[in-house]
Formats: structure tokens, sequence, C-alpha cells
């Protein structure tokens, strides 16, 4: 498992979690994650259990939520019950640009980055009061589809609110046959933290702790075939979020649920999806992974190569800067692949190529290659 060191203390166990709504069989849950994700609801159920290993996410009522004052307090008031049990981890906002008519504009994201700099204020001191330092907050849990746009407009807008956060939270989906990891699509879906994490801390400077606080995909749940796919799917989608320095934690939407609305998206509605997740990995204490059969070099080259394909480009290893992408993959920054073909700067010094999550720059007087553009 890849984590910054700062980080490593919010790791308990793996990153492995589950969303959760109702009561679920604990020994159970307990048997395919390490971390759960309760709506308040339900928080006297799972917290007993999970105490420090809970993330509680506050449920948006009938629109109280819009007032940051009243919200602030009730969202506080639940909290300090969690925090008798050792939880420190808090969402208040769950995909609020989809709720109460609100749509991805820029008005929209304007009014949230506003609530959000008045809330995150009033929580902290209500927390204070009731006795609770120490409360990571995270946000703004948006998703792709009905609450990002595109093009992340809309985190420019709320990077104030951003800064104020003590860790990031997204939601990241696919569907059958598009979205996932290597897909030409995936950097907008499966893979979508990528962007974000370029455009809020590459961009706008904002360095956090991240995490997925949702993610899935529709299953039909009559076909075992496709129920096995996904337990593949979601193994690789942990090995790959393993992967990312930055992530400490990664809930599946959901593992329990009491909502019919999301039985094809919750593994315990799916036949044999918690027996095929509980067998198929290996959740060390450590939080470490490991992987019995694991690539050779030529096989990962070989990879590397189909990838650039995909994307329109061809992959020479010799090449300066395919040779720095290599050794970036290999060293565990993976840039994903080229948006566009290596071309040479107006003064004929530089060649650059752009990366889904980033950009080598070769200098022909140097030899060197370097991340990002060259600036005097």
């Amino acid at each position: 498992m890849r984590i910054r060191p700062e980080y490593a203390p919010l790791v308990l166990g793996s990153k492995v979690g589950c969303g959760v709504q109702g009561e679920a069989p604990l020994d159970q849950l307990d048997s395919v994650c390490d971390r759960v994700l309760c709506l308040d609801e339900s928080l006297e159920f799972y917290l007993p259990r999970f105490g420090p290993r809970a993330w509680l996410r506050i449920v948006h009522d009938s629109g109280n939520w819009k007032d940051p004052r009243l919200w602030a307090e009730h969202c506080a008031i639940r909290m300090a019950t969690a925090y008798r049990y050792g939880c420190r981890d808090l969402i208040v906002g769950n995909e609020q640009i989809a709720l109460e008519g609100l749509s991805a504009n820029p008005d929209a994201y304007r009014w949230l980055n506003e609530w959000g700099l008045a809330n995150l204020a009033m929580l902290r001191q209500q927390l204070d009061w009731r006795g609770c330092p120490g409360v990571r907050v995270w946000g703004p849990a948006l998703s792709p589809g009905h609450s990002e746009d595109d093009f992340f407009q809309g985190y420019r807008l709320l990077a104030p609110y951003l800064a104020q956060l003590d860790g990031i939270a997204v939601h990241n989906y696919w569907g059958p046959g598009w979205g996932f990891i290597g897909a030409p699509d995936a950097q907008w879906w499966a893979q979508r933290i990528v962007r974000a994490h370029a455009l809020i801390e590459g961009e706008l400077g904002i360095v956090k702790p991240w995490s997925i606080t949702e993610y899935n995909r529709k299953v039909d749940r009559g076909d075992h075939g496709d129920i096995v796919n996904y337990a593949s799917e979601c193994r690789r989608y942990h090995a790959w979020t393993n992967s990312l320095d930055r992530v400490v934690a990664v809930f599946t939407f959901l593992g329990y649920n009491r909502d019919p609305g999301f039985d094809d998206l919750t593994w315990a509605k799916m036949n044999g999806m918690l027996d095929l997740m509980r067998s198929g990995w290996d959740r060390m204490s450590e939080g470490e992974w490991r992987n019995e059969n694991p690539m050779d070099y030529q096989e990962r080259l070989r990879n590397y190569a189909d990838l650039w394909k995909r994307w329109g480009s061809g992959l020479n290893p010799e090449a300066a800067i395919a040779r720095r992408w290599i050794d970036l993959a290999e060293g565990g920054r993976f840039i994903e692949p080229p948006v566009e073909p290596e071309h040479t700067s107006e003064n004929g010094r530089y060649n650059v190529q752009a990366f889904t999550a980033g950009v080598l720059c070769y200098d022909s007087t140097t030899g060197a290659v370097s991340e990002g553009y060259p600036f005097a």
C-alpha cells in the first residue's frame, strides 16, 4: 500500500470500506471491510463495534441543511454521540449540487462555497462547545453524472471551501462496459479522482488527504457472471486506489442497504458477492496488499504499450519522454495515458507531451525530462 507518511495514521487496517444502511450482520461486515461509512440514523448500531473505524454521514433532512447554523447544530449533536465511541470522521453534505433543485452551474457552486464556509465555522464552534476536538470534516462528496460539472469549473469556485475542509471526499462510478480502469472514458468515471486531484492539489495548491466515499456500478443481480465480473472489478479498483498515496479510505456504496432502490448496487443483495470479496483478496492488518501472481516487467511494458495504443499514441520505450513516463509508473506515480502526441515547443528547445494527470517536458539542451512546463 502506498500512503504519504503524514496520512498514514488515517489508514486503519486497510483502505477498504463499505457504506451501510440499516442494520447489517456485524461479523459478516467485518469480514469484508475494515471501515464503515454509516448514516447517522444507524450510528448507535455500528459505532460500538467499529468505533474509530467508522465514518459518520449526516442524512439531509427536509431542508434544514440549507441553513448553515441549524445544520451545524444538528450535525454537532449527532457527531457528539459518535465521538464517544472514537469516531473522528464526519461528512455533513452529500451530492448537494444534486439536491433541492440545484444544478451544476456557477451560481450553484458559488452558493455551496458560501454555505460550506459558514457551516464549517459554526460546526467547529459547536463541536468545541460539546468537547469534541479533532473531528475531521470531509467534503464536498460530489458525483459525476449529476453533481459535478465536466472540466471541474465548480471545484475552482469551491476552492475557499475546499481549503478549509480537513479532507477531500469524492464519488467515482462506472458502468457495464464503460468508465472502468483502462477505458477511454475512465478519467471521467472510475478514475475521476485523478483529474480532481491534479486540479485541486496541482493547480489550486490545496493539499489534503483524499477519500472515495462512494463507488459502484449497477449489476444484473440475476446474472451470476455479472456478479463475478463486478467482484473482480471491485478488487481491481481497490488495488488501484491502494496505489494512490493521498487516498486514505475507499467505500463501496453500498455494502448493506435497506432501500430496495439500491439493491443492484449493494454487495449483500448480490448472490455470492460477499463470499467473492472475502476470498478474492488479502487485507492484512498493516494495510499492505499481497499479489500472489505479480506481473513481471515485460508484461507490464506490454500493458503500458497497449494503454498508449488505445489512446492513439505509440509507446517507444527508448524515447526520453516515454522512458520517463515508464520510470514514473514503475515507481508508483502513474500520470495516466497521453492525451496528445509529443510535440516541439515554438523555440525548438523542448519536446512536450500532456497526459491525463500531468505533463512531461524534454529539454534538448540538457537531455533532462521534467514534470510540468518550463518557466523562466
